[in-house]
């Protein structure tokens, strides 16, 4: 076949052309967004215009134009463009709600409405349309208007769940919560698992106490009718956390584990939530719940466990805020450590036997100071659970050597962990084994082991670690002899032995009163009297080092110290007095924040 050479040529000549105006159109388009984007708006419609001009069937140039002028307040040109598209494109919705935007943007909201029932109304059997020109409302803030659209899809629809979302994001914006909620019940009663989008949704306001009053009624009614909806349940058991009515928030739980078939998991993760926000009194009613309606449930060593560290969180509770202790409460506690050990040997050879020994071993150190006792649980953990809570018993162990004296068994300890493959804990061994040279007096092993600490800023022993090195380097000079009476002093306070501190640290403050170390000297006597209940004396060192040295690193410590032992005694408008004394002269202390908050307490503001 022969092929004419100039036709082909004219071809190639014409896709070329096509090509090329093509592209030189799409960089033109860049070049007006790119106007547009930094605000130029002037310099992109000109461009746009241009476009639109030369293709004015092309309805991306088109919205383009119509935006840019409506940008600009040419209103009119921008109303103009869009009817004129609209008589050859009239089943474009979205064009004309845009008209109905810019008579709104031009102040002419009358029309704006109008344009836009003109559009329902023309399609009033599709809720998809209402929702279109819905968006624009929104846009333009017209919240009512926008939800009387979307409860009308919601009619047409017949589906009362349609749009519940969005309209109970627009109830919200018009703060009318409870209408919200009963959008949100609508939603949950056909879906319940978008619970987690109305928990995210309702998250920023739930902890309001208007927004609680208005909610609270509905979700209960709805909730009595809905036994079985898992959404309205849970929403409604998490309201009443919120709303810390935490024994009715349980009752609610308990309906959403037979709604699901649970078998006590339900419950169990409502009871350790409430075991670590501190609320051991419900939790420890849940824990118990489990353990009495689901005795066969694979969670009953978890419950039996959880009901067990609750009584103990409350009788450790009971022992801090009394200052009598009663033979009822050292009574319960025997009771406690009985059934530790009933608990250790039903489950033996499992986590919950060292988890039994392991507490029985806190028990003994903690409240009791059996060190020889508390020993003994933690050495049977260590030996018989080294891969559960071995490492953990090791720490412990430690610590009671140190408690003894015997700092070089402590050491061993240390040693030993930090030898372990893969131990996440080497930063806090180190501050140990650092604390541990402190005591000793060899200050240097301690600075060097202190600078491994320090450099690691996110670890939360850093910060101890700079604070004992500042400790050692401002205090070792001209002599370390007053360092170490202060090291012992302080080791002396851990192992409670108060009448051996005590002289040490008064020696200090007698033959080096103008030394920096006399401040810790004297703040350290202040805690000491406090902790063994001297507290006129503990004040008189308070007072002392405040009148002595009122810049000291300690002074806002000191005063923090000062406020809480006039609490103990009860002259509470001294406390008052001191706390704010505290606030106002050391603004940025760390101290601030709870010192105002026991100021509250003390005039009966909070419970």
């Amino acid at each position: 076949m022969k092929i004419n050479l100039k036709k082909f040529l004219a071809v190639i000549f014409a896709i070329n052309s096509i090509f090329s105006q093509q592209q030189n159109e799409m960089n033109l388009f860049r070049l007006a967004q790119s106007f547009e984007r930094a605000g130029e708006y002037e310099r992109a419609l000109k461009i746009y215009e241009e476009l639109y001009t030369n293709n004015p069937t092309n309805r991306v140039y088109l919205e383009a134009v119509v935006r840019l002028n409506t940008q600009t307040k040419n209103y009119d040109r921008a109303i103009k463009l869009a009817q004129s598209w609209l008589s050859t494109h009239p089943d474009d919705i979205d064009m004309m709600a845009r008209i109905g935007d810019i008579y709104f943007k031009a102040g002419k909201e009358k029309e704006a409405i109008e344009s836009w029932d003109k559009i329902v109304k023309t399609y009033r059997n599709n809720p998809g349309i209402y929702r279109m020109v819905a968006d624009y409302l929104i846009q333009n803030r017209l919240y009512d208007k926008a939800i009387e659209y979307l409860t009308t899809a919601q009619k047409i629809s017949g589906s009362p769940d349609l749009y519940a979302f969005e309209i109970a994001m627009l109830y919200e914006f018009t703060m009318r919560f409870d209408k919200a909620i009963e959008e949100y019940i609508k939603l949950l009663q056909r879906t319940p698992s978008m619970i987690p989008s109305v928990k995210s949704r309702m998250s920023s306001y739930i902890d309001r106490p208007d927004v609680l009053k208005q909610i609270l009624p509905i979700l209960e009614s709805s909730a009595k009718s809905s036994k079985s909806n898992i959404g309205i349940l849970d929403l409604y058991a998490w309201v009443l956390s919120e709303a810390k009515d935490y024994h009715k928030a349980l009752e609610v739980q308990k309906q959403l584990d037979i709604a699901t078939n649970a078998n006590g998991e339900v419950i169990l993760n409502f009871a350790q939530d409430l075991f670590n926000q501190e609320i051991f009194e419900v939790a420890q009613k849940a824990y118990a719940e489990i353990i009495e309606t689901y005795p066969k449930s694979r969670v009953l060593p978890e419950a039996k466990l959880g009901l067990l560290r609750s009584r103990e969180e409350i009788l450790r509770t009971k022992l801090i805020r009394i200052e009598n202790k009663d033979t009822a409460i050292y009574s319960d506690l025997k009771k406690l450590e009985e059934d530790y050990k009933k608990f250790s040997q039903e489950y033996i050879g499992t986590k919950y036997e060292a988890e039994a020994l392991f507490r029985l071993g806190l028990i003994k150190l903690d409240i009791y100071f059996d060190l020889d006792e508390a020993q003994r649980f933690f050495e049977e953990v260590e030996r018989k659970f080294m891969l559960y809570l071995g490492k953990d018993a090791i720490f412990k162990l430690a610590e009671i050597f140190t408690l003894k004296g015997d700092l070089n068994s402590a050491r061993e300890k240390y040693l030993y962990l930090l030898k372990l493959k893969n131990f996440p804990d080497t930063l806090k061994v180190k501050f140990l084994l650092a604390q541990l040279d402190y005591y000793e007096g060899n200050f240097n092993s301690a600075l060097k082991m202190l600078e491994d600490v320090s450099k690691f800023t996110s670890s939360d022993y850093s910060n101890d670690a700079i604070e004992l090195t500042l400790k050692i380097q401002t205090n070792r000079f001209p002599s370390e002899e007053n360092l170490k009476k202060l090291a012992i002093a302080e080791l002396k306070i851990k192992q409670r032995k108060f009448g051996e501190a005590i002289p040490l640290l008064e020696d200090i403050t007698s033959t080096c009163k103008n030394c920096p170390i006399s401040d810790d000297a004297l703040f350290t006597l202040a805690e000491v009297y406090s902790t063994i209940n001297k507290h006129e004396k503990a004040i008189q060192y308070v007072d002392t080092l405040l009148e002595e040295n009122p810049e000291s690193i300690y002074a806002d410590d000191a005063m923090m110290e000062k406020g809480k032992i006039y609490q103990k005694l009860g002259k509470n408008d001294l406390a008052i007095e001191t706390y704010t004394k505290l606030i106002s002269k050391f603004p940025n202390s760390i101290f601030v924040n709870e010192a105002r908050k026991r100021i509250r307490e003390l005039r009966g503001e909070i419970q």
